[in-house]
C-alpha cells in the first residue's frame, strides 16, 4: 500500500464524543502536513524527471515541421547534416543526440508519442 511508505495515515484523535485537545489536534495536523509535503516533493521529482525536456523537444519538433513545410528539399538536407553531426558526436556521449530526428515522418511520430500523455 502506498501509504505504508509514509507510516500510514495518522489515527484520528480519540475523543469518544469529547472535544479533541489542542495537543492531539496539533500532532495530527503536523503528521498530515508532513505526509502532504513528502508527497508533493515526490510528485515534483517525477515531473522534473519525465517532463523537464518536453517543451524543448516539442519546440524542436515544431521547428522541424515548419522548416519542412516551408522548403522540403532544403530541410531534408539540413536533417541529413544534423544526423551526420550527431553520429560524429556519439563518441562524446552527448545526450542531445538522442533527440535528433532524421525525417518528417519520424518527427510527426515523435510528436504524437510525446503529446499522448500530456
Amino acid at each position: 500500500d502506498e501509504m505504508e511508505r509514509y507510516g500510514g495515515l495518522p489515527a484520528l484523535p480519540s475523543g469518544s464524543g469529547k472535544t479533541v485537545s489542542p495537543e492531539e489536534r496539533e500532532a495530527f495536523e503536523e503528521k498530515m502536513a508532513s505526509i502532504w509535503k513528502q508527497r508533493q516533493e515526490e510528485i515534483q521529482n517525477v515531473q522534473e524527471e519525465f517532463m523537464a525536456d518536453m517543451p524543448k523537444m516539442l519546440l524542436q519538433r515544431i521547428r522541424h515541421v515548419k522548416g519542412y513545410l516551408e522548403n522540403p528539399r532544403e530541410h531534408r538536407e539540413t536533417l541529413l547534416q544534423d544526423r551526420l553531426a550527431a553520429k560524429q558526436e556519439e563518441s562524446s556521449d552527448n545526450e542531445d543526440n538522442a533527440h535528433v530526428v532524421s525525417d518528417i515522418v519520424e518527427v510527426l511520430k515523435d510528436v504524437e508519442y510525446h503529446v499522448t500523455d500530456v
